[in-house]
C-alpha cells in the first residue's frame, strides 16, 4: 500500500477505516474529547474484537482528563490505559494505519490545520510493535471506572474552570476626589491612617486564624459533611466549620446576617461539595488558586457565583472565599457596601457587569488603597466601614439631620457603634458647615 497524505477534515477517512475493521483498533493520542463518541459509535465498533486507546490522564487539561468520554468508551468495550509522556497521534486498524498531527478532537479532525499520512504496508507492523511496547509499559496505568469515580471531583472542577473564562480587560482607576468640603478629605485621611484602637478585633483575629489553620488542615483529608455542618446535639458540632464561623470568633469578627437554616440549606445541598472543591482545591488534592495572578483572581471571583443553589447568592459565596483566602478578600459580604466604600475613595472602571467582576474590582481597589495599613483584613474591613458610615454621617449632619435620627435608621448594634465612633472623629477633627 502506497503512502497517502490527507489534510483536514479527516473524519470520513478515519470513519471508513473503523467500519472496515473487525479484529483490532488501536489508538494512541494525548488528547481526546467527546467528539470521539459519535466517531467510535456502538454501531461502528461493536464487532471489533480488540479495542485499545492509550492516552494521557492529566488533570490540568480537559482534553486529557475528559472522564465522561473515557467512561463512555469503556462502556463500549474499549480497554484504556494512560501514559502522560506520549505526544504521538497513531491510529491503527486491520489493514491500514495513520500517523497524524491530529488529536482525537473535533478541532483535530475538522478545523485545525493538520496533516495525516497513511502508513506504508512494510511499516505497518513496525508501528503495531511500537504501540504494543508502550501499551505494555502502561500495564499498571489502566483507566477504569473506579479510577474515573475517584477523580471525578477533579474533573468537575477542571470542567468548570475550562468553561468559564473572562478574557475582557478591566481598568480600575482612582479618580481625583471631588469633595464638597476639604474636611471630608480630612476625615478620610484620619480614618485611613488606621490609628484607631482595634486591639479587641486583633486579639480575636489571632484566635480566628488559629481555627482557620486547623480547619484547613482537617478538610485536606477529604470532604466530610460533618466537618462543615453538624446539627445541634451532634458531638462534633462545635468543631464544625459552620459553628466556628457562625458562632465562634469568626462570627464576632464578620457576621453575614444569615441564619443557621439558610447556611444549613446550602451546606447540605448535593452541590456543596462541588462549591468547596472549587473554592479550595486542596480538598481534592489540587493546588490552591494563585490569586496573585490577576487573570486567575478574576476567574475565581466569577466562578464562585455560578453555582445554582438556593441561599447561595451573594453573602455566603463572599463569606466562604474571604475565609479561605483572607489576604485577598475583605470580609465585607454585600457588593453594594463594597461599592459605596470604593465610591468614597474615587473608584472608576470600564464596567463591572458581573458579580464576580464587582467582587474582584472592589477588593483589588480597596486592598490597594489600604496597603499601607499594617493590619489584618478583619481590621481593614472595620476601617472600611468606619470610613463609609463616618462620611455618610458627616453629610447627614451637614444636611441638618440629627445624630439620633440617623442612628434610628439602624437595628444592628455594630453599625450604631461605628456611627457613634464616627461622630467622635468628626468632633475631634471639628469640621465646620453642618
Amino acid at each position: 500500500m502506497a503512502q497517502e497524505i490527507f489534510w483536514n477534515p479527516i473524519t470520513n477517512v478515519i470513519t471508513e477505516s473503523i467500519k472496515n475493521t473487525k479484529e483490532e483498533l488501536s489508538i494512541a493520542v494525548p488528547f481526546l474529547s467527546n467528539y470521539a463518541i459519535p466517531l467510535l459509535s456502538k454501531e461502528n465498533v461493536s464487532e471489533i474484537k480488540s479495542k485499545k486507546i492509550l492516552t494521557c490522564f492529566d488533570d490540568t487539561n480537559l482534553h486529557s482528563f475528559d472522564l465522561n468520554t473515557m467512561s463512555e468508551l469503556i462502556a463500549k468495550g474499549f480497554e484504556m490505559r494512560y501514559h502522560n509522556e506520549i505526544h504521538l497521534k497513531l491510529y491503527l486498524f486491520d489493514n491500514i494505519g495513520y500517523l497524524s498531527s491530529s488529536n482525537l478532537t473535533k478541532s483535530g479532525f475538522e478545523n485545525s490545520v493538520e496533516i495525516t499520512s497513511s502508513i506504508e504496508s512494510n511499516n505497518l507492523n513496525l508501528c503495531r510493535s511500537f504501540f504494543d511496547k508502550i501499551w505494555k509499559e502502561s500495564e499498571a496505568r489502566q483507566i477504569t471506572e473506579d479510577l474515573i469515580k475517584e477523580n471525578y471531583p477533579k474533573y468537575l472542577l477542571l470542567k468548570k474552570r475550562t468553561e468559564y473564562k473572562k478574557p475582557s480587560k478591566l481598568t480600575l482607576k482612582s479618580n481625583q476626589l471631588s469633595l464638597p468640603n476639604t474636611n471630608v478629605g480630612d476625615l478620610i485621611d484620619f480614618i485611613l491612617k488606621g490609628q484607631l484602637d482595634y486591639s479587641y478585633i486583633e486579639e480575636k483575629a489571632i484566635e480566628a486564624n488559629k481555627d482557620r489553620i486547623e480547619i484547613k488542615s482537617r478538610i485536606r483529608k477529604g470532604f466530610l459533611l460533618q466537618d462543615f455542618y453538624a446539627p445541634e446535639g451532634h458531638p462534633k458540632r462545635e468543631l464544625s466549620f459552620f459553628y466556628k464561623f457562625m458562632y465562634g470568633k469568626e462570627g464576632f469578627l464578620a457576621g453575614t446576617g444569615l441564619r443557621e437554616i439558610q447556611v444549613k440549606e446550602v451546606f447540605e445541598n448535593p452541590l456543596f461539595q462541588e462549591i468547596i472543591n472549587y473554592i479550595y482545591p486542596p480538598i481534592i488534592e489540587g493546588e490552591e488558586w494563585n490569586l496573585e495572578n490577576e487573570e486567575n483572581y478574576r476567574e475565581f471571583c466569577n466562578g464562585i457565583f455560578e453555582f445554582k443553589v438556593p441561599q447561595y447568592v451573594e453573602a455566603l459565596p463572599i463569606r466562604l472565599v474571604s475565609y479561605f483566602y483572607p489576604n485577598k478578600f475583605l470580609p465585607i459580604f454585600k457588593l453594594d457596601h463594597l461599592h459605596k466604600i470604593c465610591s468614597i475613595l474615587g473608584l472608576s472602571t470600564n464596567g463591572l457587569q458581573t458579580k464576580g467582576d464587582r467582587l474582584f474590582g472592589y477588593n483589588s481597589f480597596l486592598l490597594e488603597k489600604m496597603a499601607h495599613i499594617p493590619k489584618d483584613n478583619y481590621v481593614k474591613s472595620h476601617i472600611a466601614y468606619q470610613l463609609f458610615y463616618t462620611v455618610e454621617l458627616y453629610n447627614i449632619l451637614k444636611s441638618g439631620e440629627s445624630l439620633e435620627k440617623y442612628l434610628s435608621r439602624f437595628k444592628e448594634a455594630w453599625i450604631k457603634d461605628i456611627i457613634k465612633k464616627g461622630y467622635k472623629i468628626i468632633q475631634e477633627i471639628n469640621p465646620t458647615g453642618y
